[in-house]
Formats: C-alpha cells, sequence, structure tokens
C-alpha cells in the first residue's frame, strides 16, 4: 500500500468493525464510517490522505526511500539533514492548514514519533533475549509500509491525584499481570485516547513521571497492539454536538473535526514480545522521551497546526470586523494588533526552533525544543485570549444567529432582512456566526481549549521540568559579572573622590 487513499482508509475502517469493541451512548458502535457520530471526522481524514496521491503536492505530502524506491508519507520520514525536517515541516503545515488546526490529532502526529523512535531505536534496549530496540524498527517497518494510523494512551484514569497509581486502594490503573515465553498480559484502564475510532494501531507508553520504586515496575511498559485485540475495549465520550451529526453548517467546525476522545479498558491482554518496547522499566520510562528527542519532533507538528489555528482565528477576527465595519475602532484594532502579534510570535519560534536544529548522535535531526518549550507553555493562554477577542467582537452576534435552515422555512424573508450586515448578506453572515460560535462558544470551542491546555502534560509539572531542564548559569553569570564591575566602578569612585 505504501501510500493510501482516501478510500483504502476508510476500507480498513470498515474492517475493524466486527473486530474492535468500541462504546458510546450506551451503545456498541459498529461502522464509523457511517455513524453520525463519528462519519464526519472518518471524512475528514479520508481527505487528507488523498492530499498525499495530489499530483501537484505529491513531493509535498511523500518521499521516495533512497534505499527501496519506494514512495512514503513524508511524516513517516526519519530526517537526516535540516532540507528533510524542513521537508517534513512543510508537509504538516499542509494537512494543519487543511484542518484549520483543530484537528488536533492528525495521524502524522504519531508518524512523526514513530520516524523519532525508528532511528533511535538503540535507546530502547531490552529484556533477557529480547532486543526491543529491533523491535520498535520492525513496527516502524510495518506502520510505514501499511501507511497506517496510530494514537497513543497515556495516562492513567483520576481515581486518586495525592497518591502515585501503585500506592492507591483502588487498582484500576493498566498494569502487567502476568509474564509469559511468548509475551505478558496486561488489565486495567487508560486515558485520553484521542483519535482512537479512526487508527489500526494503539501505543500504549507511559508519561515519564513516575516514581523509582519496586511497586512501580507493574505500571511501566510500553507496547503497540492493533485496536483489535482481544479483551480491549474503548469507552467513547459523547460527540461534542448532542445527538451527533453535526449540520456541516450550522456547526462547520464540530461536524468536521470532532476527532473523539475514548478511555481504553484491558481485560487480560495479551501481547506478543514482539509488540513490546520497555518492560518493568521505570528508568526507562521516565527518560526515554528525553533520551530520544521525542518533545522536538512531535512540537515540530505541534507548533504548525498551532500557528494554523491562529492563522485561522486572526483571519475569522478580521471577517467578522469587516463584515460590521468595526475595523476603524480604536479598541477593535487594538484587539487585531494583539491577536497578530501573538500569530507572529508562534511563527517566529517555529522558525527558531528549526533554524536550530541539530542531528542527534544517530544522525536523526531535530529542531531546537527551547522555542517549541516556550510555545507549550504561552499557547493556550494565547488561543484563549484569540476566542475571548472573537466573542467580544461578534458579541451577541453569536447568539442570535439562527439556524440556516431558516432560511428555507416560512421566515426565511424575514432572517434575509434582518440578519444581513454592511458588507455581508444575511446567508453570509449567519454562516459566518455560526463558524465563530463554533469556534469560541460551542461545546467543540470547550474542548479545543481543554485540550490545548492539558494535551503536553500537567502545566505546572511542564512548569517544572522547563526551569530545571534551563541553561539557567549564563544569565545568572551576566548579573555576576555586572555586580564585580559595579563594585569595581564604586570602589574607583571612592578612590578616585578620596584623591
Amino acid at each position: 500500500m505504501a501510500v493510501r487513499t482516501g478510500a483504502q482508509f476508510l476500507d480498513s475502517l470498515r474492517a475493524m468493525t466486527d473486530g474492535r469493541e468500541f462504546w458510546m451512548d450506551g451503545e456498541k458502535i459498529g461502522d464509523v464510517t457511517t455513524d453520525p457520530r463519528f462519519a464526519g471526522a472518518a471524512r475528514t481524514l479520508a481527505g487528507l490522505y488523498d492530499m498525499q496521491h495530489d499530483p501537484d503536492l505529491s513531493d509535498v505530502m511523500t518521499y521516495v526511500d533512497e534505499d527501496t524506491g519506494e514512495r512514503h508519507p513524508r511524516s513517516y520520514q526519519i530526517p537526516r539533514s535540516m532540507e528533510e525536517l524542513q521537508a517534513r515541516s512543510k508537509m504538516v503545515k499542509h494537512w494543519a492548514d487543511a484542518t484549520l488546526g483543530m484537528f488536533t490529532r492528525t495521524p502524522d502526529y504519531m508518524n512523526i514519533y514513530l520516524a523519532a523512535s525508528a532511528g533511535s531505536a538503540a535507546e530502547y534496549g531490552g529484556y533477557q533475549n529480547h532486543d526491543f530496540g529491533q523491535n520498535m524498527r520492525d513496527l516502524y517497518q510495518y506502520m510505514r509500509a501499511n501507511d497506517y494510523a496510530m494514537a497513543h494512551s497515556l495516562n492513567h484514569p483520576q481515581t486518586d491525584r495525592s497518591r502515585p497509581v501503585e500506592d492507591q486502594d483502588q487498582d484500576l490503573a493498566c498494569k502487567i499481570t502476568k509474564e509469559t515465553d511468548a509475551g505478558i498480559y496486561i488489565s486495567g484502564a487508560r486515558t485520553v485516547t484521542t483519535l482512537a475510532a479512526y487508527i489500526e494501531e494503539v501505543s500504549v507508553f507511559p508519561s515519564p513521571h513516575k516514581p523509582v520504586s519496586g511497586e512501580a515496575g507493574d505500571y511501566s511498559f510500553a507496547v503497540v497492539i492493533p485496536v483489535t485485540t482481544p479483551g480491549t475495549k474503548f469507552l467513547f465520550r459523547p460527540p461534542v454536538v448532542p445527538g451527533g451529526g453535526a449540520s456541516p453548517e450550522d456547526h462547520p467546525l464540530a461536524s468536521r473535526f470532532d476527532e473523539t476522545d475514548a478511555m481504553m479498558v484491558f481485560d487480560n491482554v495479551f501481547v506478543p514480545w514482539e509488540r513490546v518496547y520497555a518492560y518493568r522499566d521505570v528508568e526507562a520510562c521516565n527518560t526515554l522521551s528525553a533520551r530520544i528527542g521525542h518533545s522536538a519532533h512531535l512540537y515540530d507538528q505541534v507548533s504548525l497546526r498551532c500557528i494554523a489555528k491562529a492563522e485561522f482565528m486572526v483571519g475569522l477576527a478580521l471577517t467578522i470586523c469587516h463584515s460590521m465595519q468595526i475595523e476603524g475602532f480604536s479598541h477593535i484594532a487594538n484587539w487585531l494588533a494583539d491577536m497578530m502579534s501573538q500569530l507572529e510570535l508562534l511563527k517566529a519560534a517555529h522558525t527558531a526552533a528549526v533554524a536550530g536544529a541539530r542531528p542527534n548522535k544517530y544522525g536523526v535531526w531535530q529542531a531546537d525544543a527551547g522555542p517549541f518549550t516556550a510555545m507549550r507553555r504561552l499557547f493556550p493562554d494565547m488561543i484563549a485570549n484569540m476566542n475571548d477577542k472573537v466573542t467580544q467582537m461578534a458579541a451577541g452576534g453569536l447568539v442570535t444567529a439562527p439556524s440556516t435552515a431558516d432560511f428555507s422555512s416560512e421566515i426565511g424573508d424575514d432572517v434575509r432582512l434582518y440578519m444581513q450586515s454592511a458588507n455581508a448578506d444575511a446567508e453570509t453572515r449567519v454562516r459566518l456566526m455560526r463558524l465563530a460560535f463554533d469556534a469560541t462558544m460551542s461545546g467543540f470551542a470547550g474542548r479545543q481549549l481543554l485540550y490545548e491546555r492539558f494535551f503536553g502534560g500537567d502545566p505546572v509539572r511542564n512548569a517544572h521540568r522547563q526551569v530545571n531542564g534551563y541553561d539557567k548559569q549564563p544569565l545568572m553569570d551576566k548579573v555576576a559579572a555586572f555586580l564585580m564591575r559595579s563594585a569595581a566602578d564604586t570602589d574607583q569612585t571612592k578612590k578616585h573622590a578620596a584623591e
């Protein structure tokens, strides 16, 4: 398959219907390509895969493996040069633009994760006679050859955050329960698994915050399994639009980009050794991502998605202002300038990160993680501020915009008369307000803000890691040098005064 089409992607989802167990709204889910609660996002993803076959984008979206001569998705390329890193960024931006940065877990995210892992696979080590590094290389080749999609499930259930999972009274977190010559068995639960309805494989990797103790070993593992693995269940939250099947005109974002989130339940699930990448190894689980440089690779993708989202929000604000001719007011111009400045800072951070890229010891090029870390820290507040400004610009228009169906009803003439604005007819203005509502005030918008704040981990814990990992000494040395110089100047001044 190598580079699959949208139709092949949808066929793959249908083929898994009987083999996987999905639940939502109290019922078992069948074909996600036709269920109205899932079908919109499935069509969106199919469109992304079709972009790989656009003749004008072929060399952007895909690359040719020099060793085999085969063409593969660009997001699976292990960057061995600055040029290849930049080419990957270009590909990512095309997908991000196509989804307005609102589809938060497009498949390129985990493709990039796999490529980085395979490029530095030696870091995975092994257990007894099991070579986890080779397991990772084999997984990468398998996923790339089929152009499959993957999600990851990182978090333990929110049971008792005051204690580590191994010390909790209720033993609910997914853990190792048995080891055999053929593989391991795991039971428990993991959250949050975003994109789970649209993948072939799921990665169950730990977040790197485990205390080093013997009891933590049962929870310290890394595996990748098919979504059809016996004993696995996916429990999905309800759609962001109650009842699902959101109108593409009244809910233009939710109807296309609600990628769904799920809890995974594991009931005595068997995982063969070939699909194990860490085993009862707390240190590996805590340090693997840093040693491989996952953050630098993943935040290349994340930052471009954030830029695409910010570009959309600035464009939305400008369009709303133009429709009502309010861009000339000073306070509106001030808000627009704030949004534009935030957008430019995001773009500058990505440019700086890529400009500072270097190869690691395995020859895999990765961006400078410093600017990406700053972006991760600031973007949640930036996008929340943009949402706030758009709601203030649109004001009452957000809560009075009727359904687009009203244009076809007996009140259509009234809607056409009273919903027009200075630079937009009524139908254009209503569609614009429905879009703004979906972007800033709907259930979809709320989920977007929550995602941006927490998808990279606990913000407080991330802040500690940023402070602890920052190169602080050169900055402190500058202050110390000035204080020494100032003291010397003071002594010299006193000496001259005494003379």
